[in-house]
């Protein structure tokens, strides 16, 4: 036994003066901080490049160059929802220019006069993320006030602060110009960069303000992920001290890399209506830190859940993690404990009296799993309470869930039929596809495609079994698509065996040497629940995807912003495997290899493997997300996009009609639009929507009969009544006016009996729908026969 002991002494001492030998520690620190760096810097770069230089088709050229060259800086369009985030009558992000917030003591009806003229900041604790009251019919409940105030306060502080983030931007959309011009890969080379000192005046508009922000918040998670893949994956001091430091730095930067560069990401980031997502993982991921105040973990937690209703699905990722990181912690203490122990024996030449340690204080020493989960409940007690006490103020305003009418099959296909004309073994079938389609996006892979949206019919119902449709009742057919959901259980039960029984990806410890049985016993146990934490970590992190499983009534079907938090842990994980596959294992005393020609090679060996990875990087990761964020800057790009990954979409078919109706004025081509509009039509003939397009296109080509057909049935369509509405009262105010003190009969009769057909619609509606349907309308302001 002594002799034993003494070889592990000597093994360690000598691995331990070859790693300081290869590795000088200033050299270390200045790499990890070159890295560090220039992993912050490409989060910026792969993102500001596009967002400033992107090609916008739907503009039309200009002449003035140096005034176009920068216009997703100073006049950047809004694409889709943030046309409704910084609508100026939003007032929660927009308030009136004109307010002055004088506040008087007159009287209390004054008070109520410049509350109603000037809202404040307040009134976004009672509005939801849209701008509308959480009481209204309209409201989809998404209360999400801590994003909103960051969008009404974070404005870029003035034109001096305007500036400096107009030169940012550019600074680095020049230099990652030249640096792809000169790789060959894309860029405008030394015409761009001639312009960079031109028109130092230009200022960032608030759009471009407030995307610069989302980027920021995107490159700090960058950062979080390092901190945490660190804390997961320590060196061991049990290890190879080189292969351990080396595999842990590996994880450190492949996970900041991986994560930094996802593609799926591009619609978080780029879009700034979507920053909440961002908010909430970012405020989630600063508190895996078991070490972090127990009064930073209630505040960030809160603030996240104030962020975003999905900050609320992380919350077993971030009890799991940080579970995870402390038993780590604990069993390294432990062994280090240990180990001093049996150094302190060798050194006054004692024998290590293993066998004399009884049953008990072998078990007290084995068992860390218990004390690590009492020393964490404070924080597991914290932070259910403070997620109980969020949804419960949600449930006492009745936000919990989105009015049934609100959820559109054209958004997410499949919510009305749940509960409904599906079975439960149906629900299960179509859900774990959608689901697989999640996973696949948060390990990189577009099984689809890219499309800002993913609804009817761009993804089938699966049908399994016997079909009766169409006579061909007794036919048997198999839905290919559900070898995605059966893999991934088959995965996973692999995952789970091969975790129970071994593996080294956390890091297992060389137990060959110096231990007794009941000690290799021990070790063995620790691995294992190791193994099995990191395994419930990944699976945790996986399970933020939860709201899209098809157990909560949701408007979203499949989103990119969705699988942001989950690849959190994919990126961990994956830089895990990256490293262990770069770095591998040192040989051992006992292999009698030569450590100068080991060390020659392996470095070798490591730098074509990271050269390999970086290559992949680039071309999977690298080009697929920065093309995809300059389709995000542009709505003709964003919606061909679409129609690529989805020609059956509704909605993507709809909003391209818009740009081919007159948006667009240079694209203008209604034969076009007419096609699109019909597509969208014949795809969900319920899709009521159509008809406010058709009417658009047949106004401007002068077939006002048809106009006037497709406007009734657009009044009647609760998605476009209201603007429907204003349309019909200017057409028929100027149609019905007196000429020459005559009034056109033939549009009067037509007048007359398009209000009676409205009338005899609203009455069967009423019918079939109760008395509250017609006292809802009543209440919204939205009875046809008063307002007409």
């Amino acid at each position: 036994m002594k002799t034993q002991t003494n070889n592990l002494s000597v093994i360690t001492n000598k691995s331990t003066r070859q790693c300081h030998v290869s590795h000088n520690n200033r050299y270390k620190i200045l790499l990890h901080t070159s890295l560090t760096l220039a992993i912050y810097l490409l989060s910026l770069s792969i993102y500001l490049h596009p967002l400033v230089l992107s090609a916008t088709p739907s503009e039309e050229l200009s002449h003035k160059k140096q005034q176009t060259r920068w216009n997703l800086i100073t006049h950047p369009k809004p694409q889709l929802d943030e046309i409704h985030i910084l609508d100026p009558d939003n007032h929660d992000v927009s308030p009136p220019s004109a307010c002055q917030y004088h506040h008087t003591n007159d009287t209390v009806e004054k008070g109520k006069e410049e509350e109603e003229a000037c809202p404040s900041w307040k009134q976004a604790w009672y509005n939801d993320y849209w701008g509308r009251p959480l009481d209204s019919p309209s409201s989809h409940k998404s209360w999400r006030p801590l994003s909103v105030w960051s969008f009404r306060f974070l404005k870029g502080g003035g034109k001096g602060g305007r500036w400096i983030i107009g030169w940012i931007g550019r600074a680095f959309a020049v230099v990652m110009d030249r640096i792809l011009s000169i790789f060959r890969l894309g860029g405008g080379g030394d015409s761009v960069a001639s312009h960079v000192g031109e028109n130092d005046h230009i200022l960032a508009s608030e759009l471009f303000v407030h995307r610069f922000i989302n980027v920021l918040i995107h490159a700090s998670i960058v950062q979080l992920i390092g901190v945490v893949s660190t804390l997961l994956f320590p060196s061991s001091p049990n290890n190879n001290p080189c292969s351990s430091a080396l595999q842990t730095s590996y994880t450190r930067h492949f996970s900041q890399l991986l994560f930094a560069l996802h593609p799926t990401h591009v619609e978080a980031v780029a879009n700034a209506a979507n920053r909440p997502h961002l908010l909430g993982l970012l405020f989630n991921a600063a508190i895996v830190d078991p070490s972090f105040p127990l009064v930073g973990v209630a505040l960030l937690s809160g603030m996240g859940l104030l962020c975003a209703e999905t900050a609320l699905f992380p919350l077993p990722a971030v009890l799991v993690t940080m579970t995870a990181i402390r038993y780590r912690e604990r069993v390294v203490m432990r062994t280090q404990t240990t180990t001093r122990d049996t150094m302190g024996q060798h050194d006054e030449d004692t024998e290590p009296n293993n066998e004399e340690d009884s049953d008990e204080e072998l078990a007290s020493k084995s068992i860390v799993l218990g004390p690590t989960l009492v020393s964490l409940l404070p924080r597991y007690l914290l932070l259910l309470l403070t997620n109980v006490l969020y949804l419960l103020y949600r449930h006492a305003n009745g936000t919990l869930s989105i009015p049934p009418g609100l959820i559109r099959p054209a958004e997410n296909p499949y919510y009305n039929k749940v509960g409904t004309t599906w079975s439960l073994a149906r629900r299960m079938m179509n859900y774990s596809y959608v689901t697989s389609l999640h996973i696949l996006k948060s390990v990189g892979v577009e099984w689809i495609g890219f499309s800002h949206e993913y609804g009817y019919d761009c993804i089938p119902e699966m049908r399994v079994g016997v079909l009766e449709e169409e006579g061909m009742v007794g036919v048997s057919v198999v839905d290919l698509r559900l070898g995605w959901p059966i893999g991934f259980m088959v995965v996973s039960i692999g995952l789970c065996v091969w975790c129970w029984y071994g593996g080294g990806v956390g890091g297992g410890r060389d137990t060959s040497a110096a231990v007794t049985s009941r000690r290799d016993v021990r070790q063995k146990l620790e691995d294992r629940t190791m193994r099995m934490l990191l395994l419930l970590v990944f699976v945790s992190w996986m399970a933020t995807l939860f709201p899209i499983a098809g157990f909560l009534k949701v408007g979203t079907f499949v989103a990119d912003r969705i699988v942001v938090p989950s690849t959190f842990g994919t990126c961990i994980f994956g830089g895990r495997l990256l490293a262990l596959w770069i770095v591998g294992d040192e040989p051992r005393e006992r292999d009698n290899v030569d450590p100068s020609q080991y060390n020659h090679r392996a470095t070798i060996k490591r730098v074509m493997k990271t050269i390999f990875i970086l290559a992949i990087c680039t071309q999977h990761f690298a080009l697929r997300t920065h093309n995809r964020i300059a389709e995000w800057m542009d709505s003709a790009t964003l919606l061909e996009s679409s129609l690529r990954a989805c020609p059956r979409s509704i909605k993507s078919n709809l909003e391209m009609s818009k740009l081919y109706s007159g948006l667009v004025p240079h694209m203008v081509d209604f034969e076009k639009a007419l096609r699109l509009i019909e597509t969208a039509q014949k795809i969900d003939p319920s899709y009521c929507d159509v008809h406010q397009q058709f009417g658009h296109v047949y106004f401007q080509q002068g077939k006002y009969i048809q106009f006037e057909k497709e406007m009734v049935k657009s009044l009647l369509c609760p998605f476009t009544m209201g603007q429907a509405m204003g349309n019909w009262k200017k057409y028929w105010n100027a149609v019905l006016a007196p000429r020459n003190g005559k009034t056109d009969v033939a549009a009067r009769k037509r007048y007359d009996e398009y209000m009676k057909s409205i009338e005899e619609s609203i009455d069967r509606e009423g019918e079939k729908s109760g008395m509250e349907t017609r006292e809802r309308r009543i209440r919204d302001g939205s009875n046809l026969e008063d307002e007409l």
